[in-house]
């Protein structure tokens, strides 16, 4: 049953709501982590930024597990052995696709990265296809392959442009980033198919206590962590803007956005997030994308745009 019109629109106002907040935070943290790549290495800077979005989450769940269970068809916002189990596979893709986000910073450029995740968009479709029957009807339109190659011809052309930022990077970049998009997708879908039960604090909450103890532990396994305690005021700031904004309410209003919006939207809508990361990266890190860098990345906007084009005009499965 469909819920009344009232509730409907209601549902797609927030979820609207999270997904403008989620591209203001997500095009903000490139610049941050960027910022970060000559102070801390990727495993530390894994290792700090996921603990601390982490601890915030504790008062949550320790209330989470004392509520009772709730009525039938609501989110349940009940902590759980059955909730922890439904996470797993959300924040194993998690975890692994953070390792590779972290690690592109030392590759490319902010505003490269921000363009070239917008691939995600390509698995992310891919997936939902395959696992929701909703979405499989997007397989009959032509504007959906178009949109698919447009998506995947930029991110290979961004990758191959312009020069280095460090000798020979761009083929380790686009490896790099091509992990990411791929592990950040099946991330997003995986939360669609196994946790739409769960309310996307308790579930993202759950997710960051998991992602936590393995980057915690890789950090003290490989990184250089003893440096932390050199860190000057400004880059713990970066570090603690970063971990909030990109990781603590950033996934609650990414897990928001699908919850009401669905994954291949969600996904697709963060097309402007590059836009906003290349605007600040300009202005905080000198960063400039060559004309080719601009052109490559805009045509990866212009085949996600096109996918959400025909998303938006299919409607809903009964």
């Amino acid at each position: 049953m469909e819920p009344p019109p009232n509730d409907l629109q209601r549902q797609r106002m927030y979820g609207i709501a999270a997904l403008v907040a989620l591209i203001l935070m997500w095009g903000t943290v490139p610049v941050l982590l960027r910022g970060l790549t000559e102070s801390i290495d990727l495993w530390t800077a894994n290792g700090i930024r996921y603990p601390l979005s982490a601890i915030l989450f504790w008062p949550y769940l320790f209330f989470a597990a004392r509520r009772s269970p709730p009525p039938d068809g609501t989110p349940t916002r009940q902590l759980s052995w059955s909730v922890v189990r439904a996470c797993m596979v959300p924040a194993f893709f998690s975890t692994c696709g953070q390792i590779f986000w972290a690690m592109s910073f030392y590759y490319l450029q902010a505003s490269q990265v921000g363009f070239l995740i917008r691939a995600t968009t390509i698995v992310v479709i891919i997936g939902s296809v395959i696992l929701f029957a909703d979405e499989r009807v997007l397989l009959r339109r032509v504007r959906f392959y178009v949109g698919a190659l447009l998506a995947l011809a930029g991110f290979v052309a961004l990758s191959l442009t312009g020069e280095s930022v460090v000798d020979g990077a761009n083929l380790p970049g686009l490896l790099v980033m091509l992990c990411c998009s791929l592990l950040f997708g099946a991330y997003i879908v995986s939360v669609r198919k196994c946790i739409p039960h769960v309310h996307p604090t308790l579930a993202f909450a759950v997710v960051c206590q998991m992602c936590s103890i393995v980057v915690g532990a890789v950090m003290f396994a490989v990184g250089d962590y003893e440096v932390v305690w050199g860190l000057s005021g400004r880059e713990w700031l970066m570090v603690i803007a970063s971990s909030i904004l990109g990781i603590g309410l950033g996934h609650i209003m990414l897990y928001t956005a699908i919850v009401r919006l669905g994954a291949s939207v969600t996904t697709t809508c963060q097309s402007a997030m590059p836009f906003v990361t290349a605007a600040i990266a300009s202005v905080v890190l000198g960063e400039q994308l060559t004309p080719q860098q601009w052109a490559a990345g805009a045509v990866i906007v212009i085949g996600a745009l096109i996918l959400l084009s025909v998303k938006i005009q299919i409607k809903p499965a009964k």
